[in-house]
This record gives structure tokens, sequence and C-alpha cells, in this order.
């Protein structure tokens, strides 16, 4: 393995900790429900909402993983961020229920394409670096982002 290359892989471990940091800065959470009502929504279709969530996550599970086996996990990953940018700009513009269930079920394959991706990423990181023993800790450095900014 070349210097270059050694480098580069040290880097994903930086790189998927701050990734995974920025998409928990959920401050919206706090307020959803209110800002669903505010934009029209009924609490019932904020019920469906979080139904549609769970079903468009559940099935695609397996077909994104497939997908990061296939193309390769670093583009799944990219992927997921772009479609969690998109989903964004909707939920952020959406006033109507529709618009609403298209942005969360972007949100969804977005989780769903991380989901598993992002511990594969770092376990083949390790791997390749030769540290497998290593990927516990890296692993669990790497879950501690999720309360960086809830801290």
């Amino acid at each position: 393995m070349t210097k270059m290359r050694e480098q580069g892989l040290k880097k994903n471990f930086k790189r998927m900790f701050w990734i995974q940091a920025l998409l928990n800065v959920k401050i919206l959470n706090v307020v959803s429900t209110l800002f669903y009502l505010h934009r029209g929504l009924t609490l019932s279709q904020i019920f469906y909402l979080t139904v549609l969530w769970a079903i468009v996550s559940l099935l695609f599970e397996i077909p994104s993983s497939y997908l990061a086996d296939r193309w390769g996990r670093k583009k799944t990953l990219i992927l997921g961020i772009l479609l969690s940018l998109v989903h964004w700009v909707l939920y952020i513009f959406a006033d109507n229920f529709i618009v609403f269930a298209v942005s969360l079920s972007l949100a969804s394959l977005q989780f769903a394409s991380f989901s598993g991706t992002d511990d594969a990423l770092i376990y083949d990181t390790n791997k390749e670096l030769g540290n497998e023993n290593n990927s516990i800790g890296k692993l669990g450095k790497y879950y501690s982002a999720r309360s960086l900014f809830k801290i």
C-alpha cells in the first residue's frame, strides 16, 4: 500500500465522524410537530408521515446495502448526503402533505443508504490499513458523533 493511499484511508475516519455529526443536528425534531401544524397538516397526516418514513426505510434497507456492495460504499454515502440535501430543501419549503411525504421519503432513503454502509466503510478501511482489531474503537468514536451537538 502506498503512503498516499494510507493517508487517504486514515482521513475516512475524520470525514465519517463529521458527516455523522452534521447529519444528526436535528434542531427541528424538537418543534417538528408544531412546524407541521403551522404548515397546515393535521395530526393524522403527521402520523401518516411517520408511518411512511418507516415503510420506506424498511423497504429500502436491503436494496441500499446491495447498492453499497455493488456500487461502492463511498458512492452510496455520497448519494445519501445528496438525498438529505434535497430532503431539506423540500422540507423547508413544503406547504402540503404531498411535498412533506416526498421530502420524508427522501430522508428515509438517506437513512437506508447510511444504515450499515457507514459501519462497513469503517471496517473495510481498518481492514485495508491492517488494524481490524481497532474497528470497535473507531466505530465507538464514529457513533459518538451522534451526540456531539447535543452536548
